[in-house]
């Protein structure tokens, strides 16, 4: 791994700097998992320092998602999750799918709205039937009844579009 940082570019200037950072992060990922689940807090400490020294342009992005994984179902969570999800997050399902968690699990209108950023960020990502339904579910639990009405008949569109069955959609 440290050859290929050393080398990283020349990398880029033969495959593009995003291709790159693609696999970087690929690679990171697997230790960042790691750490979580070992809940390490010296792990995750040498971690930040090893990103920050190796590959300073990413480490920002690495760091919020490593503390977002370690401090996982940690009740102040939200704090980790909106720092990665919010800057740095631009996988749509990772997005869409810690919105719906937060769907489910939340009463807080004030973390309601980070999911329903989140949901919407998804959404620009790759619309379809998944994400608008969480979204309009969203509006539906924040009380914005009309919005969450147009929201859920465009999830629909999309469902239908996508070959889905849009009932759960339908009930809002």
């Amino acid at each position: 791994f440290d050859r290929l940082l050393s080398i990283k570019a020349a990398l880029e200037t033969q495959f593009g700097t995003a291709a790159v950072n693609k696999y970087f992060e690929s690679a990171y990922a697997r230790e960042i998992y790691n750490i979580g689940k070992q809940k390490d807090l010296n792990e995750l400490e040498k971690f930040k320092l090893d990103v920050q020294s190796k590959i300073p342009e990413l480490s920002d992005k690495f760091i919020a998602y490593a503390d977002y994984k370690f401090h996982e179902g940690e009740e102040n969570n939200h704090i980790y999750a909106t720092a990665y999800l919010s800057v740095h997050c631009s996988n749509y399902r990772e997005l869409n799918s810690a919105a719906w968690k937060y769907y489910e699990e939340v009463d807080k209108s004030e973390l309601l709205n980070e999911a329903l950023f989140w949901a919407q960020k998804s959404v620009r990502l790759d619309e379809n039937w998944f994400n608008t339904d969480t979204y309009a579910h969203l509006l539906y639990k924040l009380d914005r009844k009309a919005e969450a009405k147009e929201a859920a008949l465009r999830s629909i569109e999309v469902a239908i579009r996508d070959g889905y069955d849009p009932a759960e959609t339908k009930t809002l």
